[in-house]
């Protein structure tokens, strides 16, 4: 099983497209919550570390298929508190389904 979920996840190039994605979505946090943000302490990609996590093959009652779930881990630079999570859903053939984005 491990290595057909590997294979998926090379092959549709699901880590790098977690990353782009959620770079994209972090940079609108920054510009639409600047406040809040700034608040937090993240001014700008350089304020965190971004590592992915993991990911998994997942079969829930949520969705009528299974899927794979590529996840990342957000810390702030310099003390090392992870600050927030974000996480993209699959389907097995590499198509974007959802994603999440949180900052705690």
């Amino acid at each position: 099983m491990r290595e057909e979920l590997d294979y998926i996840v090379k092959k549709h190039n699901l880590i790098d497209r977690t990353f782009k994605s959620f770079w994209h979505n972090y940079d609108c946090y920054l510009e639409e919550e600047s406040k809040e943000s700034k608040e937090v302490g993240l001014y700008d990609r350089d304020s965190i570390n971004a590592e992915l996590y993991g990911y998994a093959f997942c079969v829930t009652n949520e969705l009528d298929f299974d899927c794979i779930k590529v996840y990342i881990e957000i810390f702030l630079k310099g003390n090392n508190v992870r600050c927030g999570d974000y996480w993209c859903i699959y389907d097995l053939d590499g198509n974007e389904f959802d994603d999440y984005f949180v900052i705690e």
